[in-house]
């Protein structure tokens, strides 16, 4: 009378793995469904819970893998490191986790760590070029760290402890600024944003009082901050047109980013509407208004790009009151990568922007490329893309004296070597290494 008792137990045992396993693979599901609409927090969460159903090995390391890749993109990189090591311990078996670990380990200027892990996703069959982009980029991040900067960079005062970016001037003084933050106060607090776990963004702004100071910012009209994400903005040059980004939520559908516009009305703004390329299949975000209000340039996922976000430009017909097609600046600014946060140099001969794929010191870092007048980035003769103006001069010249620092069992002759910065100071640092140019150019008789 005993066995079909066992039966029915051991039955019930496997039909409980069943659905233990059946939930499991369903919660993996909507986290996939979160992560795909960049909802980074809320996917953690449904990743977390689902780790909890998860009985086998690989399961956990597959979950341990999404789990690194979700805190990476919300720059939790210390939380990144632990979940992909521990999906590396799992064995799971994509060369990603390789490649993912080694960006993250990057980001925390863990460089040599960083070269190991580029060196395994080689290894493993990941993509050469992939690869030894990330190789060259940890040992130029080590030489720029070895090089101090000229630059000082100090915390604005009126920075708080949440989430504040995307700065720019509201007025031609520069005594006005704009920027997003998810600081205490906003239209939304109380509201878990699922991107990334705080209040959702609003645009802010803050004056200089007449001691200099600035002052406590304040949010803007409600007409332009909703319960929802608005993250950065640009204003035109007489300051009555404001771009921004907005971030919608419908719960009956995939919600992306979009760009959209508010018209300055007496002393305050009218109700925004959305950019009519800015379609709302695709994100879109990061607006820059050249200083004519000719041209657009923001930053999208729409296709055509090269990877990631990418930086795009759109003119606007004045006299027809249109925009006209999305134009991507090309392979030389845009990467694989995510390219961010378009702006210009107040001659507009320079484009600034952020990325996480040129060679840097790892995640997003600054970089800049010449324009030519038709707002794309310049080319040489051959065609080759234009960097810049230099930051280092270094000069052979034939001069009595030169070179007295260094040890005349050095020295050549007149023929003396110094380095300068392109404004014409000593470059000290440089000098204090270039015997090697004094090494090399060595008459044979010292050799």
């Amino acid at each position: 009378m005993t066995r079909p008792k066992i039966s029915y137990f051991c039955l019930l045992v496997f039909f409980s793995i069943g659905i233990v396993s059946l939930n499991a693979q369903k919660t993996i599901k909507k986290a996939d469904d979160a992560y795909d609409n960049s909802e980074y927090f809320k996917a953690i969460e449904l990743y977390k819970d689902a780790y909890k159903s998860a009985k086998t090995k690989d399961e956990k390391g597959q979950i341990y893998f999404k789990l690194g890749v979700c805190c990476k993109s919300i720059n939790n990189f210390k939380e990144a490191e632990t979940n992909l090591r521990n999906a590396i311990n799992a064995g799971y078996p994509d060369a990603l986790v390789h490649l993912n670990l080694a960006q993250v380990l990057k980001a925390r200027q863990n460089y040599s760590e960083a070269i190991e892990q580029f060196n395994l996703y080689k290894s493993k069959g990941g993509d050469s070029k992939v690869a030894l982009d990330g190789l060259r980029s940890c040992e130029i991040a080590k030489r720029i760290l070895e090089t101090p900067t000229r630059f000082k960079v100090d915390n604005a005062p009126f920075n708080s402890k949440a989430k504040d970016y995307g700065p720019c001037f509201s007025d031609k003084k520069n005594t006005s600024i704009m920027f997003s933050s998810n600081r205490e106060g906003s239209m939304g607090s109380g509201n878990i944003d699922e991107i990334s776990g705080g209040n959702p963004s609003d645009l802010w702004e803050t004056k200089k009082d007449k001691n200099e100071k600035w002052a406590t910012p304040v949010i803007l009209h409600p007409s332009v901050c909703t319960e929802v994400n608005e993250g950065r903005s640009w204003l035109n040059a007489k300051g009555d047109l404001l771009f921004f980004t907005r971030c919608p939520e419908d719960k009956q559908r995939n919600n992306y980013c979009g760009l959209f516009l508010a018209r300055k009305q007496a002393n305050t703004w009218g109700d925004a509407e959305r950019l009519p390329f800015s379609i709302d299949t695709v994100n879109f975000g990061d607006p820059y208004l050249t200083a004519d209000g000719k041209t657009l340039y923001y930053c999208s996922r729409m296709k055509g790009g090269s990877g990631g976000t990418d930086i795009w430009s759109c003119s606007f017909n004045e006299k027809a009151n249109s925009w006209g097609q999305p134009t991507n600046l090309g392979s030389k600014v845009n990467t694989r990568g995510n390219e961010r946060y378009p702006t210009l140099s107040p001659d507009g001969k320079r484009l600034y922007f952020s990325s996480d794929q040129h060679p840097g010191l790892g995640g997003l870092d600054l970089f800049y490329v010449e324009l030519g007048p038709d707002g794309k980035p310049t080319r040489d003769a051959k065609g080759n893309f234009i960097k810049g103006k230099p930051i280092l001069v270094t000069v052979m010249e034939k001069r009595a004296g030169w070179g007295n620092f260094v040890p005349a069992e050095y020295r050549n002759g007149d023929w003396q070597y110094a380095a300068y910065l392109p404004d014409g100071t000593p470059n000290e640092k440089a000098n204090a290494g270039i015997r090697a140019c004094f090494e090399c150019h060595l008459p044979h008789a010292k050799r």
